[in-house]
């Protein structure tokens, strides 16, 4: 009888998004020390980066498209995308040059 080979599980996050991640992770926090929200009318501190173009490849680490919001607003970008692009806060996914 012929032995099956098991199969591994497939990873949830590759090594080397996980690394990227570390990356990110330190970045992050002293990146949205003292930055003031983004989304223009909100009172709340900002907690989130927004990445506005993508999180993709070097785009996650890429800062000057990171945007300082509170989880609301980001909620809200995330949401309702086309608001979003409409107020330059995020830009189309297809868009490649911008």
């Amino acid at each position: 009888m012929k032995k099956v080979k098991e199969k591994k599980p497939v990873k949830k996050v590759s090594d080397k998004m996980k690394s990227l991640m570390a990356i990110y992770d330190k970045l992050r926090g002293p990146w949205l020390k003292g930055k003031k929200r983004a989304v223009r009318g909100c009172k709340n501190m900002a907690e989130d980066v927004h990445h506005m173009r993508s999180r993709t490849g070097s785009l996650l680490l890429d800062t000057q498209w990171w945007l300082p919001v509170c989880r609301g607003c980001h909620h809200k970008i995330t949401v309702d995308s086309k608001w979003a692009i409409e107020e330059g806060y995020s830009y189309s996914r297809n868009k490649k040059d911008v």
